[in-house]
């Protein structure tokens, strides 16, 4: 939990992703790294690959 939070803060992801979401553009640079953040790089998991893995099976236990 602690490395998830470090990283959207550090990546400054969350800002990132609102400015996209809402129209704004962003350099191709950022992009890229908003990017690797988010869905991973190699051998290291992105975001995304945090949440499935622990938040998932959490969300799926309370729904059964």
């Amino acid at each position: 939990t602690k490395r998830f939070v470090e990283q959207m803060v550090v990546e400054q992801i969350s800002e990132l992703r609102n400015k996209l979401a809402h129209g704004e553009q962003i350099d191709k640079a950022t992009a890229s790294r908003l990017r690797d953040a988010i869905l991973g790089v190699r051998r290291q998991d992105g975001l995304l690959t945090w949440v499935v893995r622990n938040i998932g099976p959490e969300v799926n236990k309370v729904a059964q």
